[in-house]
């Protein structure tokens, strides 16, 4: 019975030693692949990223400070207050005609942007690319709060609410973006809010939607009410 059970443990022992074995290729192929896989996709990564040039811009080198934010003023105008406005290029012949609005605004006599101040932290934009086969566009957002409860505030809310808009946002670098600058903007979405407490803000909630193709970039003047101008960006 010994001699028996000695020569059955044996077995079972040669057969693990067996399996094990033949399962040691597979693995060491299995761990091996990850790394090739790695390996390959950031060779292909680094690839693109040499052949990412679009006309004269290198997208290669943007990896500088990127601060997110805006100024602190932003600039509102009714469409039918300018006998003029600025436009894209119908056939732009380099990266900045194909981005940047060409021409100015000209505004009826004495009428133009209405300087807008936002509260800190509070104005951005999320603007939605979407599109089909043979087509595509964008979908412009805007938000913004405006303190305070008065009449001039109330008198621009109702301005803004019915009108048929331009607005002009500043970058914390210092860059525009224009919302309506084909087809105007549009008020989808306000709130007047008194706040509950001392410590509350009130004012208006704004926000603002066009669509375009793009929204653009602008660099010219932009003229005010009363007749003063914001400069050009040199």
């Amino acid at each position: 019975m010994k001699i028996k059970r000695f020569i059955m443990l044996t077995f079972a022992l040669l057969m693990i030693v067996g399996t094990v074995s033949a399962s040691l290729p597979a693995f060491k192929k299995e761990t091996k692949k990850p790394a090739m896989q790695s390996a390959s996709a950031g060779m292909g990564l680094a690839a693109i990223l040499m052949l990412m040039n679009f006309g004269t811009t290198n997208m290669a080198n943007k990896s500088k400070e990127n601060p997110g934010g805006h100024k602190l003023i932003g600039y509102y105008g009714i469409i039918d207050d300018f006998t003029g406005r600025p436009s894209m290029s119908t056939n732009p012949t380099s990266d900045v005609l194909a981005a940047v609005l060409q021409g100015s605004y000209t505004p009826v006599a004495t009428k133009g942007f209405v300087a807008v101040y936002a509260t800190q932290r509070t104005m951005k934009y999320e603007n939605d690319g979407s599109g089909e086969p043979d087509t595509s566009g964008v979908e412009g957002k805007i938000s913004f709060f405006v303190p305070g409860v008065d009449a001039e505030t109330l008198a621009f809310a109702r301005r803004v609410r019915s009108g048929k808009g331009i607005f002009i946002s500043v970058l914390r670098d210092g860059k525009r973006r224009v919302f309506g600058s084909d087809d105007p903007c549009w008020c989808s979405g306000y709130k007047d809010n008194s706040g509950s407490s001392i410590k509350d803000r009130r004012g208006h909630e704004f926000e603002l939607t066009c669509e375009d193709l793009i929204i653009p970039m602008f660099e010219g003047s932009i003229p005010l009410y009363g007749g003063t101008t914001i400069p050009a960006i040199s």
